[in-house]
């Protein structure tokens, strides 16, 4: 491929273990809500087929659940069930098709779970609660640990069976392995707790034995969160360790590097930054976490994610060669297309994402799919038609979508 002229960085190919991709730009993992009965959907195929036409080079798809002890509700999305392979089946085949590559992030919520939908106790390292609401987890047995490490295995070997290209396993956002990681979540007193060694012994358990089942060929990374933002948690110095110490003895082929956690109310609001936050505000915690790495023989591949809402933003991040990849995912609901805009030269043509959370974060709060403020179509792309906006004063204002349906073939102001 000829390097483009003004985003050399971002459209150059690049391989992940062995999966090859397009360009630089990925659409993170991100609850949509959209799941049906705990199994995939159609709305889901329509939404990833979508960005992947639009120019993504790889999506990885919504956190997976890899037990019955995971499930929080109906909408969220198992890969236990036999009937889920035949679906992932289909969503792969759809954003393959279109020229993309797609990862399914695995992982088990741990005391995040809704209780009164599983009709069980959360699951969790200690019987903290995460929020003061929240009723206290059950401390898993070791016999449940080790139930769980294998249910992980399991689900990624299901996934590569229905044709997906990767596994990415969820180290991050305060869920099951990052409550055992986490000096705030986990008062063990057994070899699964105590020092950083112990606490981190599922995730080392759980990453051998992900890569054991699916073998060295098949492309696997993990998702990190670099830094807590919690008095007493994780730190970015605890994360450096954690990361280092994993890609040593096991093959990571990528990490992706994000923040924080579902408990405390400073950390729920960076994790889904919205527009007080500065763009790339958080790159500095991708930039530790990849000079770290640097001493490894095979360095795996670095993403980088939050506050990335532009081209411009993503290339200016690649330059400095401390990330691989750049992940877009409120940018990518919010404009489906960005990619091939920007390789295209209308960049300015891209609906933008304002950093709102309205149609996005505030829907999950609420247990409702997601939607978007700027892009109506977001999550309805099976139902509404493409945009066909022609206008000398005004582009690519949302709400011309939703005028211009069924029969209005154009609108001209």
């Amino acid at each position: 491929m000829a390097q483009h002229n003004l985003y050399p960085h971002v459209f150059r190919p690049l391989k992940i273990g062995q999966t090859e991709v397009r360009n630089r730009i990925f659409v993170p993992a991100h609850t949509t809500n959209y799941g049906e009965n705990n199994l995939p959907s159609g709305r889901h195929l329509a939404y990833h087929k979508a960005r992947a036409a639009g120019g993504a080079g790889l999506i990885i798809f919504e956190g997976i659940r890899v037990h019955k002890s995971s499930l929080g509700r109906q909408q969220g999305v198992n890969g236990y069930e036999a009937a889920s392979i035949p679906k992932f089946s289909e969503i792969a085949k759809a954003v393959q098709g279109e020229g993309s590559r797609l990862f399914g992030q695995i992982l088990h919520l741990g005391r995040h779970i809704d209780g009164n939908f599983a009709r069980m106790a959360s699951w969790s390292a200690s019987s903290i609660p995460w929020t003061a609401t929240a009723p206290a987890p059950h401390p898993m047995t070791e016999n449940e640990i080790k139930l769980v490490i294998g249910a992980h295995a399991d689900v990624a070997a299901n996934l590569l069976e229905a044709g997906l290209d990767g596994i990415e396993l969820q180290l991050a956002h305060g869920h099951l392995l990052q409550q055992f990681l986490s000096p705030v979540a986990n008062e063990r007193g057994d070899k699964y707790g105590g020092n950083l060694e112990n606490r981190m012994r599922i995730v080392m358990e759980t990453a051998i034995a992900v890569r054991q089942m699916i073998g060295a060929d098949r492309t696997m990374g993990v998702r990190i969160s670099a830094d807590e933002f919690l008095q007493g948690g994780l730190t970015l110095n605890d994360m450096c360790t954690v990361v280092l110490k994993l890609a040593s003895a096991v093959q990571l082929d990528f990490v992706n590097v994000s923040h924080s956690a579902y408990h405390g109310s400073y950390t729920i609001s960076t994790q889904i930054a919205d527009m007080a936050f500065s763009n790339q505000q958080f790159r500095y915690l991708t930039e530790a976490i990849s000079t770290n790495l640097d001493g490894l023989e095979k360095k795996p591949v670095i993403m980088s994610v939050c506050r990335y809402n532009s081209v411009e933003l993503a290339e200016d991040m690649l330059a400095t060669e401390k990330a691989d990849m750049i992940g877009m995912a409120r940018a990518h609901v919010a404009d489906p297309d960005l990619v091939n805009k920007a390789y295209s030269g209308k960049v300015e043509d891209t609906i933008p994402c304002i950093g709102c959370n309205q149609g996005c974060a505030d829907m999950l709060a609420q247990s409702l799919a997601i939607s978007c403020l700027t892009n109506p179509r977001a999550g309805k792309e099976a139902d509404w038609p493409a945009p066909f906006l022609q206008s000398t004063k005004v582009k690519n204002q949302c709400w011309s979508l939703a005028v211009a349906q069924r029969e209005w073939k154009r609108l001209v102001f």
